[in-house]
């Protein structure tokens, strides 16, 4: 049964990733279905209702989605307290769903929330806190009313953690598809008895990754990339290994050893899938957030702006990912002496929207040197 859940788990997420998002619904639905089974308060529910409702957030579901939100926060409520991070996450993406809906009056009520919980937990400067900030003022904007939250500092890198590619398409065999025949791959390498696999591997990543040990995941896709190496470039699995593998690496810091994966990854979508493909936008801006994470401005500019007509041609203007990569592009410009530039950049979107959808656990293991803030604008 757990075995079950875990690949229905696998393959909703990969679906989402792939842009997917009715197959990553059917998905998560039979993820469901295993879930009920467990206790209420077992982690894996909590994950499947948050999986689910990110799939039909993005299907523009957003009352089915509003009942799974709400159940989340009751259950972090529960289980980790009122003043947990991840109560102050799923209370944003709950307004956020309100909002969409034009329910502004319940949605100022949980912005206000979110605000309060996450101030407290990351700090008034953090670059996740400034971003709520912004969604707020932006909803208090539609009610017609001036804005009185002054966000204290807007960081170089707005998004909490980089994009996987493959949103697009990229790869057109559906999830459950690919993990079946993933794992019959392995099974033709050469493989020493009691070997792990790469999809063993890969799987003991993302379960390593929901409970938030970043170092046990870096270990297993460590392990994955060891197999992955034998693949041609052109399999999916080597990509899938060094995004995912970067991902670990961003997530805890090690900024210039996600750099080379970084680097690598753009390598071969650019030779297999052409410099201006939606994934190379993807891992442009990933490459641009990480030279931004170490004062590398000369290096994350050009990379922005490569990255912002590419996936603002795949998305569209209005697009909350678009919107990220202008304000992150935004933050180096300012950041550089060059505000009036940053409006410029601002401009150029449409307008601006709110709908990052943040899964919890974000803030559990992600920690930031002192001294080494990404958010030191003058």
């Amino acid at each position: 049964m757990n075995a079950d859940w875990y690949q229905y788990q696998i393959a909703g997420e990969e679906a989402l990733q792939e842009g997917d998002y009715a197959c990553a619904e059917t998905m998560w639905l039979a993820a469901y279905e295993q879930a009920k089974k467990f206790k209420k308060f077992d982690a894996r529910f909590a994950v499947t209702l948050e999986g689910l409702g990110e799939a039909l957030w993005h299907q523009g579901k957003y009352a089915e989605a509003t009942a799974l939100c709400e159940q989340v926060l009751e259950i972090f409520k529960i289980t980790r307290g009122i003043e947990h991070p991840d109560v102050g996450v799923t209370a944003n993406n709950l307004a956020m769903l309100y909002k969409a809906q034009g329910k502004y009056e319940q949605a100022e009520v949980l912005y206000q929330r979110a605000i309060e919980i996450m101030t407290r937990s990351l700090g008034p400067d953090h670059h996740d806190v400034a971003y709520l900030l912004s969604n707020y003022k932006d909803l208090l904007r539609i009610m017609g009313r001036s804005s009185t939250v002054e966000s204290r500092a807007s960081a170089p890198v707005t998004a909490e953690q980089l994009t996987k590619s493959g949103q697009f398409n990229t790869i057109t065999i559906k999830p459950q598809e690919k993990l079946n025949d993933t794992m019959s791959q392995d099974r033709l390498m050469p493989v020493q008895h009691g070997e792990i696999t790469w999809a063993q591997y890969r799987q003991s990543a993302e379960q390593a990754l929901m409970v938030g040990d970043f170092a046990k995941a870096e270990e297993m896709w460590h392990g994955a990339m060891r197999r992955a190496e034998h693949f041609k470039e052109t399999d999916p699995r080597l990509t899938i290994t060094l995004e995912s593998l970067a991902e670990v690496l961003w997530k805890q810091g090690k900024y210039a050893d996600a750099e080379v994966l970084c680097r690598r990854t753009m390598q071969i979508y650019e030779d297999t899938l052409g410099y201006h493909h939606p994934d190379v936008g993807i891992i442009a801006n990933n490459l641009a957030m990480l030279y931004h994470a170490q004062r590398k401005y000369a290096q994350a500019e050009p990379l922005y702006k490569r990255a912002l007509p590419i996936r603002t041609q795949a998305l569209g203007a209005d697009h909350p990912a678009v919107n990220n990569l202008i304000s992150n592009y935004q933050n180096l410009l300012r950041a550089t002496g060059r505000s009036a530039e940053a409006e410029r950049v601002r401009f150029e979107a449409q307008s601006i929207t709110s709908g990052r959808w943040t899964r919890s656990g974000s803030y559990q293991a992600l920690t930031i040197p002192q001294g080494e803030k990404l958010h030191e604008l003058n």
